[in-house]
């Protein structure tokens, strides 16, 4: 101390620190090597007084994990002798009542559930000795011999095997994972619950459902109303309950064919949504005027479905316009072509031109 307050902050370097935190960090001292172990944590059992009980209550865990209930685990990889240790820490803890080790043994068989190991919700029914009881969910009770399956909206009164497990009370049936009374379940179809008086489609019968309770479904056959424009057909999907209403139901496949002088030309037409035979179908050629070709059958021909006409031998007297008119349940519809030859480039003859030339003179052009 040298009353200079200016030097009061020295660190053991000589250098003058700017705060009370470098200056304290500067001259700290490591002096962990000092300090002594802690001192181990002290067992569970010999706090409790029970030490030389220690090793029957590891028996007693250890012979519920070796069971062929329990065996599998260790080889599914699950650590089971934490949970020895864990077991017989809960049952010191309580002063020797083994039945404290029951959550942490439930543990256990959620573990090796998770692990892939089938374990018994009701494993505990085949231990006695380990005082643990079956744990059931909130509102149902566990049955040593309950129905199997167990009852359900679907199967009110179960199947005809037992089984032990939890079962909801009697008059009472699980859905949806909860109890309720026969009367207020709900109807399933397609995974999916609907409330009482809710109404659905089946859409693959072509029904229209309501939920009438009881798990019971009233169903009637799907009412179609279709009414479709004048320039359209009815058609029916395969996959759908009801028609459907189509426009532009027939089409030109090839609308501006390439022709060849002297080559045959065919002209198709496509239907689509509905069935037809050749005499639902008629060919003409119009603009100018409309000529039937059914009549021209040395220059046409037409396929045995109606769909396919034939030029049989192109030239300029059978360019013009084409269509087939499909006419079905009183609905008309139509594709239309456009046929033409190439057109031809003419050909423009070469002329000579005569060259006049005198030697220092212009050239003439003649």
């Amino acid at each position: 101390m040298d009353d200079n307050k200016n030097n009061d902050m020295t660190g053991p370097e000589g250098n003058v620190l700017d705060s009370a935190e470098k200056f304290g960090t500067a001259w700290s001292v490591d002096d962990e090597g000092d300090c002594p172990e802690p001192p181990p944590p002290k067992d569970e059992c010999d706090l409790a007084g029970l030490t030389a009980d220690k090793p029957g209550f590891v028996k007693h865990v250890e012979d519920i994990f070796n069971s062929k209930t329990f065996a599998p685990c260790a080889d599914a990889g699950v650590d089971m002798t934490n949970f020895v240790e864990q077991a017989v820490k809960e049952i010191c803890r309580c002063f020797g009542d083994i039945s404290c080790a029951c959550a942490n043994l439930n543990q256990a068989a959620d573990a090796c559930r998770a692990a892939g190991v089938k374990i018994s919700d009701a494993w505990q029914l085949k231990f006695e000795k380990s005082q643990c009881q079956v744990e059931c969910p909130e509102g149902s009770v566990f049955k040593e011999k309950g129905p199997k399956p167990a009852p359900s909206c679907e199967r009110p009164k179960g199947g005809k095997k037992s089984q032990a497990g939890c079962f909801c009370p009697d008059g009472e049936m699980l859905e949806d994972g909860k109890c309720v009374s026969l009367d207020n379940c709900r109807c399933e179809y397609g995974g999916k619950l609907y409330d009482i008086g809710e109404k659905f489609e089946k859409g693959g019968e072509c029904k229209e459902c309501e939920c009438k309770g009881k798990g019971e479904v009233q169903c009637e056959d799907k009412q179609c109303k279709v009414k479709c424009k004048d320039n359209e057909i009815e058609v029916q999907d395969e996959r759908e309950c009801c028609p459907k209403c189509l426009a532009n139901w027939v089409e030109a496949v090839n609308p501006k064919p390439e022709a060849v002088v002297k080559q045959p030309l065919e002209l198709t037409c496509r239907v689509k949504g509905v069935e037809v035979t050749k005499e639902n179908v008629e060919w003409f050629k119009f603009d100018p005027g409309m000529e039937n070709l059914a009549k021209a059958k040395n220059a046409y021909s037409i396929s045995d479905d109606g769909l396919k006409l034939t030029i049989k031998s192109m030239d300029k007297k059978k360019e013009g316009n084409f269509k087939c008119i499909v006419t079905k349940d009183g609905k008309s519809s139509e594709g239309v072509f456009e046929v033409a030859l190439p057109v031809e480039k003419d050909l423009v003859e070469a002329k000579e031109d005569n060259v006049e030339f005198e030697e220092g003179g212009v050239i003439k052009l003649t």
